[in-house]
């Protein structure tokens, strides 16, 4: 009889020790199926690549020295980088302002590119303006790589996006200082009326959200 309860002791451990592990098991699952449906974070290194990225696509560019047109040319190139930085925003970004700005910039800029590319199309080079400091605009973008980062996703937006913003205002000033044709110059006028309410906003953002 002893030896029969010692049995049936041992039986309803080892019951218990099983149930026990199979609920280790499912909870480490239920970790583990959590953790990969997580977005992977963002860092500095991706913010500066992405910006690394737009700068060297725009060293390669083939300037013509007709203002219109390089303006143009290097306005496109810069705005597929600021599409990339705000899909990584809205990707792994947690800020709800931040990630509405981001669909909202987007959205606008692939139609600005869309805009820059027929307007590039139809309108071959004719100028030759050596006074357009295409080397300034190159610098201007090149810098915002060297913006104080933080490591946060919502932070690096902001301030990546601020700058961008900011050498697209100091670039659109540069064609009307330089630029001919009527309807890029409207488009550069629009364009420094955006970014510099833009501009303001992300800065009241980064205020606000210091260190965030």
């Amino acid at each position: 009889m002893f030896n029969h309860l010692t049995k049936s002791l041992t039986m309803k451990n080892t019951i218990k020790i099983t149930f026990l592990a199979a609920v280790i098991s499912v909870s480490a699952a239920c970790k583990k199926e959590t953790k990969v449906q997580t977005a992977a974070p963002v860092d500095s290194q991706q913010m500066k690549a992405a910006m690394t990225a737009t700068s060297d696509r725009m060293k390669t560019i083939q300037f013509t020295k007709d203002p219109d047109v390089d303006f143009a040319l290097i306005l496109k190139t810069q705005q597929q980088g600021v599409i990339d930085i705000a899909n990584l925003e809205l990707t792994s970004g947690s800020d709800n302002y931040l990630k509405d700005k981001a669909k909202e910039i987007i959205t606008k800029n692939a139609e600005l590119i869309k805009q820059l590319a027929a307007y590039i199309a139809a309108n071959p080079a004719q100028a030759n303006d050596l006074k357009f400091d295409v080397m300034l605009l190159l610098n201007k973008v090149g810098a915002i790589t060297e913006a104080d980062l933080n490591g946060k996703v919502d932070h690096d937006f902001a301030t990546l996006m601020l700058g961008l913003h900011q050498a697209g205002v100091d670039i659109s000033k540069l064609e009307l200082a330089y630029g001919h044709r009527d309807a890029i110059l409207q488009m550069a006028n629009k364009i420094i009326v955006e970014h510099q309410a833009e501009v303001q906003e992300l800065k009241a953002w980064l205020i606000a959200n210091k260190n965030k």
